[in-house]
């Protein structure tokens, strides 16, 4: 929006349309500070309105309003949140329409210090600083802020960097941490300008192996403070292209998924107006196209990170018709993000048809994920024995794929087609050929099929104590001899390693054994098991020591 459309509607504005802002009652409040000349320090300077107002708690507030679009959009720093307009807002508006010629133009402030002399300017600035010392410190924070980017611009470019570099380089970057806070605080034009040249620095002088686990958190944190200033500053559009191309160069040389999706953010977010959003998206596309000229020579990656910053970037502007048209043009780039987006709305026919096209391409994992979700949508609407189909299909490639949940979903599907029986010794013949012994117990204890999963416990000797160790507390309510009988073996396990770590988790399952035989009435039973263990272990007195613990409660 032109300052002048702006001073327009600032020129135009009367209480009226003030009161249409907010409640009665914050309208109120607001004319009561006016009255009680509350309102202080008011300027106006391009399409903003700014002032101080004083509070009822003894606190002054800092209140701009900007002017975008026809619209007036306030900023105080108070806490109040409950509507847009805060009193104090409502008061420099009211003070605005009331008595605009006590508003000082900075841009008329500015055309009269041009016209002043050098020595003219020099006794104002002498008298200003005697009347507001704080300003000196100001003014030596920025030169120290100015040194410390030229030095920092140093530790970047001198030279090429590599991994023998990386521990002085650390150590440069720890004294900046100061100066990113001034940059933090200072929110404005020129710390942004400043601090943009530092990560472009960054990027162009630390590839990406260069980022240890100390110089990262270093980029990234100067990639944050960087958006947040940007996302607050208002500036012109020449300014802000500028900045949308750099950013968006940044977000094509990362590599590094966390700084990608900070930039990333700057870029889905940007678009306010119908111009920016034009520029951003003829961006994103311009680069895509670029990028399938390029397909041959690795850039995979690349095409597929941009497809979903442009399917971000308009389902933030809520552009189905182009988020839809973007998916099936740019399928294999982004066919999980479409099936998602098809499922999420109910799409689940069309869903399916797309996830039959994805497996012409995808394989690995990606084409086990296919499968699951195949199986997930035919159940959605209703076709099970299509289901079972994928779900099997995606267990014969890889039975280890999510475990569990592969196998509850097989089982709930064949219970619902009155098909687990046969299904399960499909499962059981293909895991025991595998040797995938813990998905044998989950099976086993799924149906109570206790005795199958003791015998495998008991039997087999490559399981894992973990595994047997969940059949013998799923048996120890109901089976306690064979839940004591699986104790034994995992803490007859940790006595043959032969170690004191090892010796106090055989500990732990003998007390377990002993609890069992005790409640039976079978004391000395048990003790008579442990001395014949220590008996054949004579030598180990380490041992020894840690098993006379159970003695305690004989």
């Amino acid at each position: 929006m032109s300052h002048s459309s702006a001073r327009d509607t600032l020129l135009n504005l009367k209480l009226e349309d003030v009161k249409r802002l907010c409640s009665d009652n914050i309208y109120e409040r607001g004319l009561a500070y006016l009255k009680q000349d509350g309102v202080s320090n008011q300027t106006i300077h391009d399409n903003f309105l700014s002032g101080h107002v004083q509070g009822s708690q003894y606190y002054t507030y800092d209140v701009k309003i900007k002017v975008e679009n026809g619209n007036l959009i306030p900023n105080c720093t108070c806490p109040y949140d409950y509507e847009d307009f805060c009193k104090h807002a409502i008061s420099l508006l009211a003070s605005w329409i009331k008595y605009h010629e006590q508003f000082i133009d900075i841009e008329l402030f500015f055309e009269e210090l041009r016209k002043k002399s050098k020595d003219e300017l020099l006794t104002i600035i002498q008298r200003w600083t005697y009347a507001y010392p704080n300003n000196v410190f100001k003014y030596y924070s920025n030169q120290n802020l100015n040194g410390s980017k030229n030095k920092l611009q140093k530790v970047f470019t001198s030279g090429s960097k590599s991994y023998d570099d990386v521990p002085d380089i650390i150590k440069d970057l720890k004294d900046f941490d100061p100066i990113l806070q001034g940059y933090e605080k200072k929110n404005d034009l020129e710390s942004f300008n400043d601090i943009k040249y530092l990560v472009g620095l960054c990027f162009e002088n630390l590839s990406p192996f260069d980022y240890s686990d100390d110089i990262e958190p270093f980029v990234e944190r100067l990639i944050r403070i960087y958006v947040k200033i940007f996302q607050n500053l208002d500036v012109d559009w020449s300014v802000k292209k500028g900045t949308l191309e750099f950013n968006f160069r940044i977000f094509i040389k990362s590599s590094d998924d966390g700084i990608s999706d900070i930039i990333s953010n700057t870029l889905v977010h940007s678009g306010f107006e119908d111009m920016e959003i034009d520029f951003v998206e003829k961006m994103i596309t311009n680069e895509i196209d670029l990028q399938k000229k390029n397909r041959k020579h690795g850039h995979e990656h690349l095409g597929s990170k941009l497809v979903l910053l442009l399917l971000d970037f308009y389902e933030n502007n809520n552009d189905y018709k182009k988020f839809t048209y973007t998916c099936e043009k740019e399928f294999q780039y982004c066919y999980d993000r479409y099936i998602q987006f098809l499922e999420s709305t109910e799409t689940f026919d069309k869903a399916i048809l797309y996830c039959k096209k994805s497996l012409e391409f995808v394989t690995g994992f990606s084409q086990i994920d296919l499968l699951v979700k195949l199986g997930d949508l035919e159940y959605k609407t209703g076709n099970e024995e299509n289901s079972l189909r994928y779900y099997l299909e995606a267990f014969e490639i890889n039975p280890l794929y999510s475990e569990e949940t592969i196998i509850e979903k097989i089982r709930k599907i064949s219970l619902i087609l009155n098909s687990w029986p046969q299904v399960k010794k499909e499962l059981i013949l293909k895991l025991e050929q595998k040797e995938y012994y813990h998905m044998l117990i989950e099976i086993y204890l799924k149906d109570d099929d206790f005795d199958s999963a003791y015998k495998l416990a008991f039997q087999i000797k490559k399981l894992d104590n973990y595994d047997i160790e969940i059949v013998a507390k799923a048996l120890l309510k109901d089976f306690p001899n064979k839940a004591s009988e699986l104790y034994r073996i995992i803490g007859e396990d940790f006595v043959s390693k032969a170690n004191i770590e090892s010796y106090r988790k055989a500990l732990h399952y003998f007390r377990k054994m002993q609890r069992i035989y005790f409640s039976s009435g079978q004391s000395e039973e048990f003790f008579t098991y442990i001395d014949k263990l220590l008996s054949n272990n004579f030598k180990k007195r380490l041992l020894h020591k840690e098993l006379s613990r159970l003695r305690s409660h004989r």
